[in-house]
């Protein structure tokens, strides 16, 4: 069969085009010249200079993810849920301070011993927040008043434990307390007035710890270690006030005292300070747009706590 003669000048065209895209670009090696020392020198330097470079940002991505998850593992968390079991005719507020004493209590080998993960920075935080948590439950011991069996030797106890600072054995004679209260032996003041000077007590406490921050918020980033022991000192504080104004609030049998807006706008602000969980803790300046100042975040939210307490202690809602 005769291949047509357009067909025919067609495929040399073709074949040439082939050729001469196969010699650009895949050259046979007798046609190139040799490299010079100078050229494969160059090459061979940024051959090694692509691996060092490659294996630096492998060292520094590695590096930060590590960071980031340890720092994800310290963060304190506290739980909301258990502070204010009691049993009936017993003080609710009595059991919450309890359970802060029974945080503070904990040996650092204990601390974090239910997690598989607990960084040595977990255990220095919770440590720092919880011995904060059961100063405040010392606090509310002393504004404690009776009024049945004040010379009974349960009050007598828990009175040496409060000048001791035993957290241990505070929440043993805590514990006997309120069985005393079940069965009719001890009588609290759990009036509506004695509920409003624990909020005095605790607006003053809370204003004192605001003040802290904000100083330290001024002067961050001088003393990283003792700014951070601050930071946790303030949020434990707001957690342990937080549960046991909102317990005692219950002993009071005062709905004017548990719905009182003072207190719920109080209780908010001790619950967002306490909350207040970052991830990583470098804190720029007060007042600073690029990175937020942690101990001023969490001092504003006591410094609300005191005012809407002072509120609150006078009268008012």
């Amino acid at each position: 069969m005769k291949i047509p003669e357009a067909a025919r000048r067609y495929a040399e065209k073709a074949s040439a085009f082939a050729r001469s895209v196969r010699a650009r670009f895949f050259p046979e090696r007798g046609d190139l010249a040799k490299p010079s020392l100078q050229s494969r020198l160059r090459a061979r330097l940024h051959r090694y200079a692509r691996m060092v470079g490659g294996f630096a940002l492998s060292v520094v991505f590695l590096g930060a993810i590590a960071i980031f998850a340890m720092e994800w593992f310290a963060r304190v968390s506290f739980n909301q849920e258990v502070t204010s079991v009691a049993p009936e005719g017993a003080s609710k507020g009595i059991a919450a301070a309890e359970y802060m004493l029974s945080l503070s209590a904990r040996d650092m080998d204990d601390i974090a011993s239910d997690r598989i993960f607990a960084p040595s920075s977990l255990r220095r935080r919770e440590t720092d927040a919880f011995q904060a948590a059961g100063d405040v439950a010392f606090d509310y011991i002393a504004m404690l008043r009776v009024q049945r069996g004040a010379r009974d030797e349960r009050i007598a106890d828990l009175r040496k434990a409060e000048e001791e600072s035993d957290a241990r054995a505070a929440m043993n004679a805590l514990e006997r307390v309120n069985h005393g209260m079940v069965r009719g032996q001890i009588t609290l003041d759990l009036s509506p007035a004695a509920f409003r000077a624990l909020a005095a007590e605790a607006a003053g406490s809370c204003a004192a710890r605001a003040a802290e921050t904000s100083e330290r918020a001024r002067l961050f980033g001088r003393e990283g270690r003792e700014d951070d022991a601050a930071f946790h000192a303030a949020r434990g504080e707001a957690y342990a006030w937080g549960a046991i104004l909102r317990a005692a609030a219950r002993d009071s049998g005062s709905a004017d005292m548990e719905n009182n807006p003072a207190l719920f706008r109080a209780l908010e602000a001790l619950d967002h300070a306490a909350a207040y969980r970052p991830v990583l803790f470098l804190s720029g300046v007060r007042g600073g747009v690029i990175a937020a100042n942690h101990l001023a975040f969490v001092g504003l939210d006591l410094a609300v706590a005191a005012q809407e307490l002072r509120s609150l202690a006078a009268g008012g809602g």
